[in-house]
Formats: structure tokens, C-alpha cells, sequence
């Protein structure tokens, strides 16, 4: 920057030395005034001149001079020469005006266009310095709008956010920022204090070149700051760990963003401390509560946007609470290049695949299964690339694609921008196949860079994979032609007759894109489907544990909101229900949530007075927040029965400060799960525009639809809940209208009434020639009355008819007109619910089916029997392209075997839960072919086929191979070429004739002699298999998969994990029998505690080992081992959960199915914390029993939840019970 500038600069900074902006502001309307008033005095003396010389013309036509006063002429005159001074008046000031404007553009402070804000934050409001007739929107000048080019490319459905740096010194073309929808500018400076150093801000010219440049492109192009920087860890680390420091450093980005009229900031901390996981999600959330309040203080339309960078590597994510992140950010910046950053090795920059120092497409696929939302993540790019001198190619290694260790005269990397790599580097690059990058080899000289090729590559991944947007590392990197920029403005849905081919129900839908502003629906947070059930205080009918084991959530209907804005439980039935409800979900937990209505129609109308007080407000949030502190429930249900419009504002703050209390209560008390909000809305758009429901839908977790009582607000007689059909509204007309406000879809829960209404003296309002399914009352007719499905006779479900208009039963004799929902109307709204993703399914009321739950049994069968979200509303126009359904890599694996020794049948209620099935064994002959042993074998394995077959196409159906007792014949076959090659080919053959989906290599276990070999036998299966898969013209890979021993010693000995990693698609653990050398007593499957090994560790070694964690299968065994004449060697007060064995005799098994048959009395069962395992302790006997059950099985499922691993595996399926009991746990905590 020139010195001749520096004093202008100071001269114009906001609330500092010299002209404030304010000031200037009143200079120009001066100037603007002193023209007009020029203009004004020479009309005047126009006006007086045409005056004079229409008189002297009039005296000398005329025998006798007319009156000025009747001259009509000069009137008209007059009027037009005001009116072309007028209009030269309104010419000059725009000219003025315009050159204020582009004079300050020039020095670089262009003028505020919002009311100043006081840069005061020592109160929790903002301080708004304006008076009380300032406008309620921001000041902008209706001229600059028409003297400036205010165009902006059409937004791309998908962002692309480039970083402008304040180190480059390419100047930035306005043609570049028109291909973004973001662009954010690194870095703001921060001061040691912590606080945003604002004057060194204004002293830089490219930050003021950025905001002049892309003011004229608002509102389509954002314009935000990255606060942070590489270089300030450790500041960041003390600022969010210090209350002061912390709202410091908030009130500062609130004031900055305020002073400089921009969209949002970009938190860019690399990376945060596991330690400050707590403190960095509080900050971020303190953040969004600033810029929320900011932006109602400014009456901002848009919300501020908030984004954070993300790591390549996921053992990085230790500081990332990425659950709650989520909720609060708009999107997350995943810097996925630099690979070689943490390693000592010689690598590609940005691969997409490959390489055991991790890639592209792991980083996003661990990402996509963390937060179940890509379109949040915007992949990174890189435009420039790295050099290492000295060093050989890596892309010359067979057995890991690439990556090289460095030599020790090994120099580099050292970065290059695109625009400074020469076109020979460009010509003469090669391509790697398996990294999808170019890169050149010269002399020792290794250079890896991207380049068209590669980005487009990289651009059409994330399409295909639902990623929500392109990051840009950096837009001034690029050369003058943009040619990077262009691939990925040209490629990333960017010009719609490339890509917008598909309209929407053909594929998957893209999740909530709210910065780009495109409307439609979202991917779901969650594989489940949501089956709440509303329980009541005021039924009679007795509440059965087998209708909350159907249910998602249940909520208690109501606790009753008090004058004084607390709620609480007033009368005895109320508490006796409350509690049976309590009591008997209390096992049921953590798959099962609780949660209480606080409200209900006769207390809900003391919200709109206790919301619109501030202490009030206050004192009823903090009584739902220790209401569900001391009832241990997991959320809320907001039951109010309406608010008006004057209530939109209150509802919506409401909900913001309880959400912020239950977080806070959350980390409080530890607790892993979120706290739930839902929330009640209306049937009948017109009775939506009570609710800012695009800012309710933000906070809460569901809203539950009340799509039945169409009748309520109207004087007519119709069906109780018509899905289709009618003017008075029906169940697709109020889901589609939520759809077209761009609410997501599977936010939202369609309600079902488990009773029905009648009218008495009436006509059937079903006449089969017309579209109407409604007809007026007369004044006779009386109704509605409502009647409980348990209440309805079987002749009132015989003789019912069925309307194909309203999709819905109904009776009518003796002009009594009765309709209800039965098994064919709840189906066919389940199917609608699950055609248009919508979110789940609340039931009014459980307590009023019957004692066969015969409506509650259809709900749960026919909506848990595809719980994955595939579709999108057909209704709407818009269209998208994305091709990755959710279940191909975040869906959690639930894996059972099936043997072929067990007695108890296969249910195919089994199969229906399970996402692979494995069947035990065909063995292993000396002649290295496989086979089915007999004929008990080959009927059990039949009888698997084809209940898997018929049961749903998703399940993949594998067999094992080997076993236990035929391990021993691995060794010698692998070691042989031959014998190896007829082995590969019988398993290919035998996956062939069978029609399965893969193979398990059962060898217990591999060992040092033999680990390269048996490397090899694995490569040599992937590709016969590939090969069959092409000859047979099969879509899918034929999977592989192995199984690990638990110790670590023996894994490190007999594997090369990640060689064999590359060809198959899991690892099965088995994380049990850590006893098995049966000289201790102990848990056989400890997470935590003892010296032999533990989950934990095992877990913990193979996914630093091979850092793919999801592909690690945890096993859990559904038997237990017990001993007799033992001592108990669980003791709370020592780390060590063995015990040496001494004169027990065992370890014996014995299968889950068998506990209570073998006279275990399961009431004694105690849990051991250290280790999270299940065990029975009989004194008297000395008989130590360990297994697994529900609790259990719910800490492992946790477990590979937290450390997103890829699945659990069942050793067996067929030790379950009746009930499948253990399944159940599994499943519903892993959502299969």
C-alpha cells in the first residue's frame, strides 16, 4: 500500500480518529440538498424568464394584454421546465452520490449501508445507536442499486466457497468472484487480548479490494471472515477456555461483521485439543447466539453464517464434538490435501484413493457416517502444489499404491501456486491411477500438484456423494484465466443443462442447503424412521411394555403448565401413569425415548403471556430443565395448542434459550445423547403463519403434524383424517405445503389417530361422482363425537366401506356417518410417509388401540420394514443428481452368523434386522476345495438361502469358510501356489453356483510363517472375484471379509492388517474369549479393565493400525462362559477384573437361549462399571457366570457409535431366544 493513503484510511475508520462513517454520511446528503436547491433557483429563473417573454409576445399579438393570472400557457410552461430542472436535479445528485461512492471504493472504505452499532458488549444486548424513527431495515441507497452492476450468476445449487488471502499478490478479478457463492477472506488479525485488531483490518488494501469488488454481487455472493489462523492453536486454546476472553472475542466478530456489512465468519482453528471439546462447542454456540440476536436487532432476513475447517485425518477429530458442532454451524470446510502434513512421508498432495497415509474419500466418508449430513461438508481443493528434491517417485510401490518413507536428505515439501507452475511441468505430468492425480518425476525431484483433470475428478466425487459444496484453497492462486476455477464452476452443478437431469424421486435428494437458498427436501439425520407414541393421564386402558418396544419415543401426555410458568405433576392417577410409563421404559433405554408434553389444551394458554416475559420465560425453562434432570427423561414436547401471530417472535426465542439449557445440562451431567425438543403444528396452512416454522424447524429435533381432526375448525361432515381428497384440506395437501416452505421432510412426523368420529343425522358426505369428500352440517346433524379404536365393535370394521377419494373406511346407516382409521388406511398413509421421506410417524393415542395393538403392529411392520429414507416428495419440481443412497457407507453393519450345529431354527423376523448374514462353515478339504460336510449342513445352509432371499434385498448373505477345526489346513494350501489357486477358484465357483454376495475366511489364526502368503491368497481372491463380477455383469463387488484374533500380539504377528485391508471390505473381530487359555477367571468380554486385554484395546490398536475404522466389525458373543468352585474376581476397588484360576473348574459355555431354562435366576444379574459386563455370583456355589446382556450389548453398541466403527457382529444368531431379546438390542441401537 502507498504512504499517500495511509492517512485517508485512518481518516474514514469507523469509530476512530477523524470522519466517522455517520459523518460523511451527513456530508453527502448535504451536497446532494445544495444541488437540488441550485436546480431549484435556476427552474425558478427559467420558470420567470419564459414568464417575461410569453408577456412581451402577448403584448405585441394582442389588441388588449391578458392577465397573467388567466395565461393557462405559461402555467404549462412553467410546469415543464420544474420538471426538466427536476429531472437534471435528480441526474446531478446521482452523479454526486456516485462519486462518493467510488472515490471512498478507491481508497478502500466504502460507505456502511447499516446503522452503526455501539462497539459496547458489556451487557448480554446489543446496543442499536439509532433513534427511534430509524428504519427498521439496513440504509442502502435506492441510486447505488441502479448506477452499480448489481448482478450476480444464478447461485449453484451447491456452494463454492473460495479463500481470498491477505499473503498473495495477484489481484482479484470480479469475474472470479461471480463463480462463487462464497468468499471468505484470510485472516482478520487478532490482537493478544484475543479481540479482532480492526485498524490493521482497514490498513489492508486486498481486504477493502474485496469488499468494493463483491458488494455489487449481494446478496447472491457472501462475503465472510476466517477468524484464526494457522499459527494461533494455542490463542484459540486460551480464548474459548476463558469465559472473558471468550465473549470478548465473540462481542469483537459481532462488531466487525456489523462495521463491515458482512455474511458470516469462518472459525478457522487448526485444530482443537481434546480438552477444549467442551469449551469449543460453547464458544461456537455463544457465537451463533450473538449473530442470532444481531440479526433481530438489524431485522436481517438471512441468518449470519457460521462455518468451521475440519481436518484430513481422523485421529485429529479428537477435538471435535461433531454431533453438536453440527447443530450450531451452517457448514464445515474439510482441508482434504496435505496429506503428507503429519506423516514422514513422500506423497500425492490430495489423493482421492489410496495409500495408507489417508485420501480423499476416506476423510469424507468418515465424515459423512460422523454427522450423517454431507451436505453440510464442503470438500477442500488445492490450487497450488508441493515439490520434495531427493527423493524417489513413490508411485513405483506395488503394495501400498504409493507414499514412501523420506531419505534422510529428503527436502520439502515446498508448495507452488498454479499460476507460478510452468506449462512444461503441466505437459510432462503423468497420471497416477490410484491416487486420481498427475505429478512429475524428475531427477529425484518429485512434484504433485492438481490439475483439470484431477478436480474435475474430485468435483464429480463430491456430486456423486451428496457433498454439499467445493472449498477453494486459494482463489488468487489461480492463473488469469481461472482455469481452475472454471472446472469447478463448469463441472460442480454450476450450469444446469449439465446437470440438473433428473427430477426428484429417481434419486436420492441433496440434504438442506441453507446458504445457497435452495428449497426442497433433506437427507435424513438418521437411518431410523420415528415411531412416537403419545401415552395419556386420562385413559383407563393399562400400558404393556410390548407397545413401547415398537416405539422410537414415547411421550406422557400432559404435564400441566402452572400460573407461575413451572410445570409439575398435580394429582395422583397423573403421577401413578406417569410412573408405570417410566418404570416399564426403563428398560428399554437408550433405544427408547422418554419424554413428557408440557402444555395440552386445557393449560397451553398461559405460554403466550409467560413467553412474552423475559423473568417468566426464564422461570419455565428452568423448570422443564430440571423437570427432565430429575426424572432422568430425554426431552419435550412443546404442546401448544395455537399461538397467534403475535406469539412468532416469543415461540422462536423460547425455543432458542431452552435449547441452550439443555445443552447446557447435557454437559453438566455428561450425558451422551442430545436432549430432544419437538414441537405440535396445526393441519391447515392457514393457521401456519402463527409459527416462524423455517426458524423453528433449526432448533428442534421433530415436529409432529397433526394431520387428523380435519373437521375441527369447520361446520362440515367429512372423514376424521382423508389423506387425499376434499376442500376442506387433507393429509397431502398439508404435507405438501410444508414441503414448498423448504421444510425437511424428515423433520417432520405425520400423525395417525388410533380413534374414529361419528355424526349423527347426516348424509354420507361420499358421493362417488364427486372429488369432495365433505358435505355441510344441517341443523340437525350433531357430531363430531369421537370413539376409541378399542371401542369399535367387529361389526363396525365388517361392514365398513372403503372411499378411494379420502383413502379411509367409514360406515353409514340410519344416517349415522362413522369415520376411523383401520389397518388398509394406516398403511396407506405409512407408505405415503415413507414415498416422501417424511421423518417418522406419531400415533395419537397408544393407550386407545386394543389389547392386540392390532394398529400399532401395522405401524411398526410396515414402517420399520424399510427404514432407509430412498425417495423424495414427486410433487415437487425441483430436480438434483446425486447418486449416493445413505446406507452405502454410513449405515452401521449388523452382522450374525448362522451355524450349521445349532438346534433352533431361523426366523426370518431374524434375518429382517440384520445387514449381512454368514452362514458356518463350509469347510476347507485337503485338496484345498470347499464343501458343505452333510446333509444337516447342506439344509440348514438351503433353508438360509431362501428366507434371505425372501426377506429383503439388501441383505447380503456370505459364507464362511475354514472354521475352527479346519484351520490347520490354511497354512499348507496358501503356501502353495497350486493349492492356493484351486482354493480361490472353489470359493469363486461355489459364491457362483449359490448366487451369494461374498466370502469370510475363517482362519484362526494366521501366524509369522505364513502372513505374506496369506496377503497374497486375499489379493488373488479380489481378483477372481472381480473377474466374476464382470463376466457375470454384476453391479455390486462381491465382498471379502476375515476374522481377527482378540490379542493384539497375535494380530501383529500373523497380519499384514493393512496389505490385506486393500482387498477385503471388513475386518470381523472377535472381541471375546480373552479368558481362552482358561488359566484365569473373568468377564470373556471385557470394553475396559484387566491385564489380559480388554475391546478397548484390541479396538484402539487396529484403527491407529489401519485408520479406517469403519472397516472394523466388533463381535459379541450371544452365549456366556461360567465356572464353577470359583472366587469372584470382579472387585470395584482394583483395576484387574481376573482372577487366577486356581481349583475352578471351566470355563464352560452356555448359550443365551439357555440361561433360564438352566435355572440362572437373571433377577441376581449384577453390572461390573469397570468393564461394562453382565455377571451372576452365586456364594453358595461358588458359580461365576459372565454373558452378555441387554445393558451390556447397549455399551458395546455405544461404544461403536463413539469410535465409529463399522459395525457388530453376532456369534450367533441361533443362540438368541424366542424373542430375540439380544438381537433387538442390537439392531435398534445400530439402526439396521
Amino acid at each position: 500500500m502507498s504512504a499517500s493513503s495511509q492517512p485517508f484510511l485512518k481518516s474514514v475508520s469507523v469509530n476512530t480518529q477523524g470522519e466517522s462513517h455517520e459523518f460523511k454520511f451527513v456530508k453527502v446528503i448535504t451536497v446532494t440538498l445544495i444541488v437540488i436547491f441550485v436546480c431549484g433557483l435556476l427552474a425558478f429563473g427559467l420558470s420567470a424568464g419564459i414568464w417575461h417573454v410569453y408577456d412581451i409576445f402577448a403584448e405585441s399579438t394582442t389588441q388588449a394584454p391578458l392577465k397573467k393570472v388567466e395565461n393557462d400557457g405559461s402555467a404549462v410552461e412553467t410546469i415543464l421546465a420544474v420538471l426538466f430542472c427536476g429531472i437534471l436535479s435528480l441526474g446531478l445528485s446521482a452523479a454526486v452520490w456516485y462519486y462518493f461512492q467510488e472515490f471512498d471504493a478507491d481508497k478502500n472504505s466504502p460507505m456502511t449501508t447499516v446503522p452503526s452499532i455501539k462497539n459496547d458488549y458489556s451487557t448480554s444486548k446489543l446496543s442499536v445507536a439509532t433513534s427511534p424513527d430509524s428504519p427498521k431495515t439496513p440504509l442502502r441507497s435506492p441510486l447505488k442499486r441502479l448506477l452499480k452492476n448489481n448482478s450476480h450468476t444464478e447461485p449453484c445449487p451447491k456452494r463454492v466457497v473460495g479463500y481470498f488471502s491477505e499473503w498473495e499478490k495477484s489481484e482479484l478479478r470480479k469475474e472470479q468472484l461471480q463463480k462463487l457463492t462464497h468468499v471468505i477472506y484470510l485472516f482478520v488479525p487478532l490482537q493478544e487480548n484475543g479481540t479482532i485488531d480492526s485498524e490493521k483490518v482497514w490498513a489492508d488494501s486486498r481486504f477493502g479490494d474485496l469488499k468494493n469488488k463483491a458488494s455489487s454481487l449481494k446478496p447472491g455472493l457472501k462475503l465472510m471472515i476466517g477468524v484464526g489462523g494457522s499459527d494461533k492453536r494455542f490463542e484459540f486454546r486460551q480464548i474459548v477456555s476463558d469465559d472473558t476472553e471468550r465473549k470478548a472475542l465473540i462481542d469483537s466478530i459481532t462488531s466487525f461483521i456489523v462495521e463491515h456489512d458482512l455474511d458470516g465468519v469462518d472459525v478457522f482453528w487448526k485444530w482443537p485439543f481434546k480438552h477444549t471439546r467442551i469449551s469449543y462447542v460453547k464458544f461456537l454456540r455463544e457465537l451463533r447466539t450473538s449473530l442470532d440476536t444481531l440479526r433481530y436487532k438489524m431485522y436481517r432476513q438471512d441468518p449470519y453464517i457460521i462455518s468451521i475447517i475440519a481436518p484430513r485425518i481422523h485421529s485429529e477429530f479428537d477435538g471435535f464434538d461433531l454431533e453438536e458442532i453440527m447443530r450450531i454451524v451452517d457448514f464445515v470446510n474439510v482441508l482434504t490435501y496435505d496429506y503428507f502434513y503429519t506423516t514422514q512421508k513422500v506423497g500425492p498432495l490430495s489423493p482421492l484413493y489410496g495409500g495408507r497415509e489417508g485420501n480423499v474419500d476416506r476423510t469424507m466418508k468418515y465424515l459423512t457416517c460422523m454427522t450423517e449430513n454431507p451436505n453440510k461438508l464442503n470438500l477442500g481443493v488445492a490450487f497450488y502444489g508441493t515439490t520434495y528434491n531427493d527423493t524417489d517417485s513413490p508411485f513405483e510401490k506395488s503394495l501400498d499404491n504409493f507414499w514412501i518413507s523420506r531419505g534422510s536428505t529428503t527436502t520439502g515439501p515446498v508448495g507452488t501456486s498454479w499460476n507460478q507452475i510452468s506449462s512444461n511441468e503441466k505437459e510432462i505430468a503423468k497420471w497416477d491411477n490410484a491416487s486420481r492425480t498427475p505429478y512429475t518425476w524428475d531427477g529425484r525431484k518429485f512434484f504433485t500438484f492438481e490439475n483439470e483433470r484431477s478436480l474435475r475428478e474430485k468435483i464429480e466425487y463430491a456430486k456423486d456423494h451428496n457433498i454439499g459444496g467445493i472449498v477453494i484453497w486459494v482463489i488468487d492462486q489461480d492463473d488469469d484465466k481461472s482455469t481452475l476455477l472454471n472446472v469447478v464452476y463448469s463441472v460442480f452443478m454450476c450450469t444446469s443443462d449439465e446437470v440438473f437431469e433428473k427430477e426428484i424421486g429417481n434419486e436420492v435428494a441433496s440434504t438442506e442447503l441453507s446458504i445457497a437458498n435452495v428449497s426442497g427436501p433433506h437427507l435424513p439425520t438418521t437411518n431410523e424412521k420415528r415411531i412416537v407414541g403419545y401415552f395419556t393421564e386420562w385413559e383407563r386402558s393399562d400400558l404393556q411394555k410390548a407397545q413401547l418396544e415398537k416405539l422410537t419415543h414415547v411421550i406422557y401426555l400432559f404435564v400441566p403448565l402452572q400460573d407461575n410458568a413451572t410445570i409439575k405433576l398435580d394429582h395422583n392417577r397423573t403421577d401413578n401413569r406417569f410412573w408405570d410409563l417410566k418404570n416399564k421404559a426403563s428398560s428399554l433405554k437408550p433405544r427408547l425415548k422418554v419424554m413428557v408434553g408440557v402444555g395440552g389444551h386445557e393449560t397451553c394458554y398461559r405460554f403466550s403471556p409467560i413467553l412474552a416475559d423475559d423473568k417468566k420465560r426464564k422461570i419455565l425453562i428452568d423448570s422443564i430443565t430440571s423437570f427432565l434432570d430429575k426424572f432422568d427423561l430425554d426431552g419435550i414436547e412443546v404442546f401448544w395448542t395455537w399461538p397467534s401471530k403475535e406469539d412468532r417472535h416469543s415461540y422462536v426465542i423460547f425455543l432458542q434459550e431452552l435449547r441452550t439449557s439443555l445443552n447446557n445440562l447435557k454437559y453438566r451431567i455428561h450425558r451422551y445423547d442430545q436432549y430432544i425438543i419437538s414441537t405440535l403444528i396445526p393441519r391447515t396452512h392457514s393457521e401456519f403463519e402463527a409459527f416462524k416454522l423455517e426458524e423453528i424447524i433449526q432448533i428442534v429435533d421433530f415436529i409432529n403434524v397433526q394431520t387428523y381432526n380435519y373437521y375441527f375448525t369447520t361446520l362440515k361432515v367429512g372423514p376424521n383424517a382423508p389423506l387425499y381428497g376434499g376442500r376442506e384440506e387433507d393429509v397431502d395437501k398439508t404435507m405438501k405445503h410444508l414441503f414448498r416452505m423448504n421444510l425437511s421432510p424428515e423433520k417432520l412426523n405425520l400423525a395417525v389417530a388410533f380413534f374414529g368420529i361419528h355424526y349423527e343425522n347426516t348424509d354420507s358426505p361420499f358421493d362417488e361422482t364427486s372429488d369432495d369428500v365433505w358435505i355441510p352440517m344441517s341443523s340437525e346433524t350433531k357430531g363430531p363425537y369421537g370413539k376409541r379404536w378399542d371401542q369399535l365393535t367387529s361389526n363396525d370394521k365388517t361392514i365398513a366401506k372403503w372411499n378411494d377419494a379420502s383413502r379411509t373406511p367409514y360406515t353409514y346407516d340410519g344416517r349415522r356417518f362413522f369415520s376411523f382409521d383401520n389397518e388398509r388406511s394406516v398403511t396407506a398413509k405409512i407408505e405415503y410417509a415413507k414415498e416422501n421421506n417424511i421423518g417418522g410417524i406419531v400415533i395419537w393415542v397408544i393407550d386407545q388401540d386394543d389389547e392386540k395393538q392390532t394398529l400399532l403392529n401395522v405401524v411398526y411392520s410396515v414402517f420399520r420394514s424399510d427404514t432407509l429414507i430412498t425417495t423424495v416428495p414427486r410433487q415437487l419440481s425441483r430436480t438434483t443428481n446425486s447418486k449416493l443412497p445413505l446406507n452405502a457407507s454410513c449405515r452401521k453393519r449388523v452382522i450374525g452368523y448362522f451355524t450349521e450345529w445349532e438346534n433352533a431354527d431361523l426366523r426370518e423376523e431374524q434375518l429382517g434386522k440384520l445387514t449381512h448374514v454368514i452362514f458356518l462353515f463350509a469347510t476347507v478339504q485337503e485338496s484345498a476345495i470347499i464343501k458343505l460336510d452333510n446333509y444337516r449342513t447342506e439344509t440348514r445352509f438351503l433353508d438360509l438361502k431362501d428366507k434371505a432371499h425372501s426377506v429383503r434385498s439388501d441383505l447380503k448373505m456370505m459364507i464362511g469358510v475354514g472354521g475352527i477345526s479346519y484351520s490347520y489346513r490354511f497354512p499348507p494350501i496358501v503356501l502353495d501356489d497350486g493349492k492356493r489357486k484351486i482354493l480361490v477358484e472353489s470359493i469363486t465357483s461355489f459364491i457362483d453356483e449359490h448366487d451369494l454376495d461374498g466370502v469370510e475366511i475363517f482362519w484362526v489364526w494366521s501366524y509369522e510363517k505364513v502372513k505374506l502368503h496369506y496377503s497374497k491368497f486375499i489379493r488373488e481372491l479380489r481378483e477372481s472375484l472381480n473377474n466374476l463380477k464382470t463376466s457375470k455383469k454384476r453391479t455390486e463387488d462381491y465382498l471379502i471379509s476375515i476374522i481377527v484374533p482378540p490379542k493384539i500380539a497375535t494380530i501383529s504377528g500373523g497380519y499384514y492388517i493393512n496389505e490385506i485391508l486393500e482387498s477385503v471390505d471388513f475386518l470381523n473381530v472377535l472381541t471375546y474369549d480373552y479368558y481362552f487359555n482358561g488359566d484365569q477367571v473373568g468377564p470373556h468380554s471385557p470394553i475396559y479393565g484387566g491385564t489380559r486385554g480388554n475391546i478397548d484395546e484390541t479396538m484402539k490398536y487396529l484403527a491407529h493400525q489401519t485408520s479406517q475404522p469403519s472397516k472394523l466389525n466388533m463381535a459379541v458373543p450371544f452365549y456366556g462362559t461360567f465356572w464353577s468352585n470359583a472366587s469372584l474376581p470382579l472387585l470395584d476397588d482394583s483395576d484387574e477384573i481376573w482372577k487366577e484360576k486356581g481349583d475352578a473348574a471351566g470355563p464352560f459355555a452356555v448359550r443365551w437361549r439357555e440361561l433360564v431354562p438352566n435355572s440362572w435366576n437373571m433377577s441376581t444379574t449384577k453390572f461390573h462399571e469397570k468393564s461394562k459386563t453382565s455377571y451372576i455370583w452365586i456364594p453358595e456355589t461358588k458359580h461365576f457366570l459372565t454373558f452378555e446382556n441387554e445393558r451390556s450389548l447397549a455399551e458395546k453398541a455405544k461404544y461403536v457409535k463413539e469410535h465409529q466403527l463399522g459395525g457388530i457382529l453376532i456369534w450367533a444368531i441361533d443362540q438368541d431366544d424366542d424373542d430375540s431379546t439380544l438381537l433387538n438390542v442390537v439392531s435398534s441401537a445400530l439402526g439396521s
